[in-house]
Formats: structure tokens, C-alpha cells, sequence
């Protein structure tokens, strides 16, 4: 096998040449390191964005959901109060079937785990610091709707036990009367924290509910509920 030895060197000038040569490949080398790093990480900003973008329609979708349904949501408690007043059972049975039927209270999946992943990766070092601050005060707003969501969930089912007609005692009306007023509060919480969401959207990132046919689905189903209500009103004991 033949080994090629390196040429003597017989000048400063041929040394610095060689100097220069070896220097040179070694800057183009790191130099496109760099260049490859720098295309890795707009690729995966790219991605992360985008990602993130999309969680954040859906939670926008929900917050619309919200609002939608809030005058049904607002009319059913209202309806459920008088008729826990009133003792009337059979309505109070029939605001419990609807939950089943149509909601006033519908289930609203909302999502920030992307986010969250985000933040917990090098990812976050590279998106631009105002967008992150931006994304981050959307986000904080998620999960004050799951805690809300999830309180009304269990007040609303406390107060339904009315339908069961069981002994009348002013300890028990008190609670369920407590639980209809905590009930109104975390609704008016819960709708705030939506047209915050939507404005905020909006005039800072540019973003609008995701899926029209999904907004247009609700707002039909939101109609409906609340049709299903004023027809159960409709024959409650005055």
C-alpha cells in the first residue's frame, strides 16, 4: 500500500499556506454545521408552530362553544332553580334527561398539552419571545376552563338530586339553592374567560376558531337546546 507523505515544507510562505489551507477547510466545516443546526431548528420551530397554532384553534372553538351555548346554559339554571323551588319534580327530571340528550353544559375537551411539551423542550429557546409570551397567556386561560368545566359538571349533578323527590328539608333546599348560585358564578367566570380568549386571539395572534363546520354544528345544536328548554319550561308548575 502506498503511503503518500507530506511534502516538506521550504518556505514560510508554502507554511502559512498550508496553515491557511488546513484553517479554511476547518471554518467551512463548523460553518456548515451551523448551517445544518440552523435548518434542524426552523424545521422544528416550524413544526412546533404550527402544532401549537392548531391546539390553540380548538381551544378557541371551545371558548366559542361557550358563548354559544351560554344563553341555553343561563335559561336551564334559571328554569332548574324555580323548579327546585317550586318542588316540581317531573320538570326537574326532565332538565336532568336533557343532559343527555343535548347539554346545556357541553363537554369541551381543552388542550394545551402541546404547549406545555414545548415549553419543556429546546424548542421554546428558538421561537421568538413575543409570540411565546403571547401563547402563553392563551394557554394559561385552558386550564381555568377545565377546572371551571369540572365544577359545574359536579355542582350540576348536586342539584339535580332534586329529581329524585327525596325528603324535603330546609338543610337540603339550602344546598341545592348554594350549588344553582355557585352555579351562575362559574358559568359568568367561565364565559369571561372565553370572550377573553376569542378577543385576545384575535387582535393578538391573528386566530380564529378552528373547523367553520364544526362552529356552524354547534350553533345549531346550541338553537336546539335551547328550544328543548323553553318547551320544558312550558309545562312546568308555575
Amino acid at each position: 500500500m502506498d503511503i503518500h507523505k507530506p511534502k516538506p515544507v521550504h518556505s514560510l510562505r508554502e507554511f502559512l499556506s498550508e496553515i491557511l489551507v488546513v484553517v479554511t477547510g476547518i471554518a467551512i466545516a463548523l460553518g456548515g454545521e451551523q448551517i445544518i443546526e440552523a435548518l434542524h431548528w426552523r424545521h422544528e420551530v416550524h413544526v412546533t408552530e404550527a402544532a401549537i397554532a392548531s391546539e390553540l384553534g380548538d381551544d378557541l372553538r371551545w371558548a366559542l362553544l361557550v358563548r354559544q351555548y351560554a344563553p341555553c346554559t343561563k335559561a336551564y339554571v334559571d328554569t332548574l332553580e324555580a323548579a327546585i323551588i317550586a318542588q316540581d319534580t317531573p320538570t326537574v327530571r326532565k332538565l336532568y334527561e336533557l343532559r343527555s340528550v343535548n347539554d346545556p353544559i357541553p363537554a369541551a375537551p381543552w388542550s394545551y398539552g402541546t404547549y406545555n411539551a414545548a415549553l419543556s423542550s429546546q424548542v421554546a429557546d428558538h421561537l421568538p419571545e413575543g409570540l411565546l409570551a403571547a401563547y402563553s397567556r392563551e394557554f394559561t386561560w385552558a386550564p381555568m376552563q377545565v377546572q371551571y368545566q369540572f365544577e359545574m359538571f359536579n355542582k350540576l349533578s348536586g342539584a339535580l338530586t332534586a329529581r329524585l323527590g327525596l325528603p324535603r328539608t330546609p338543610e337540603v333546599l339550602d344546598r341545592q339553592l348554594a350549588l344553582i348560585e355557585t352555579l351562575r358564578a362559574d358559568e359568568n367566570g367561565r364565559l369571561a374567560i372565553s370572550e377573553a380568549m376569542l378577543t385576545y386571539g384575535r387582535d393578538k395572534l391573528a386566530m380564529t376558531p378552528s373547523n367553520p363546520a364544526a362552529i356552524g354544528s354547534n350553533a345549531a345544536l346550541a338553537q336546539d337546546c335551547q328550544a328543548r328548554l323553553h318547551a320544558i319550561a312550558a309545562t312546568a308548575k308555575p
